[in-house]
Parts: C-alpha cells; sequence; structure tokens
C-alpha cells in the first residue's frame, strides 16, 4: 500500500471531498501504467483522476473525474472493506508535491 501518516495530508484538506480528490491524485500519478480488466471487453486505467476538460462545451462547475478499481481481498464481503479488506495497488511513496500546505 502507499503508506501515509496524517502528518502528511496538507492542512488546508478538511473536506472529504477534497480528501477524495487529493487521494485519487496520488494513486493516479503512482499507478499510471497500471492497468486492470474490468470487464470481459474493457481494460482500463487502475486509477484515473483528472479535471473533467470539456472544452468545446464548459460546464459551471467544472468537474473533477474519478475511477477508481482497487482490489481487494477475498473476505472483504459482508463487512466494511477500508477495514482490511483493501489490497496493495502500489508500494511507491507519496510525491512530496502532494504532502506540502502551498
Amino acid at each position: 500500500m502507499t503508506a501515509f501518516v496524517k502528518s502528511q495530508l496538507p492542512d488546508a484538506i478538511n473536506t472529504v471531498e477534497e480528501l477524495l480528490v487529493w487521494a485519487s491524485s496520488i494513486l493516479a500519478e503512482l499507478n499510471a501504467g497500471t492497468k486492470v480488466q474490468v470487464d470481459r471487453s474493457n481494460v482500463l486505467r487502475a486509477v484515473d483522476a483528472r479535471p473533467a476538460l470539456l472544452e468545446n462545451e464548459p460546464v459551471d462547475p467544472e468537474r473533477f473525474g474519478i475511477a477508481a478499481y482497487i482490489p481487494l481481498e477475498p473476505t472483504w464481503r459482508g463487512r466494511k472493506p477500508w477495514f482490511n479488506g483493501v489490497k496493495e495497488l502500489s508500494t511507491d511513496a507519496i510525491p512530496s508535491a502532494y504532502t506540502s500546505n502551498s
């Protein structure tokens, strides 16, 4: 797993939405080349997180798109998957740009 300590979380992040964008951005960067088969005919990036830029049809507000296919332990069913049900996607360290407060 890409481990972190709470002190690495920038102080400005104080909502679940900001936390989701922060964490998914890290995973997308660290796993840019990781692909997963999501059904019989589709192979996608394991994590894709980026602003949804619609150049010809701007929307208000603009959106940040997130798709993540995180592997789960076979025993995750019947419990909250974030309690020991999540398998690692990578073991890379968080890039320092994500842990600064600016």
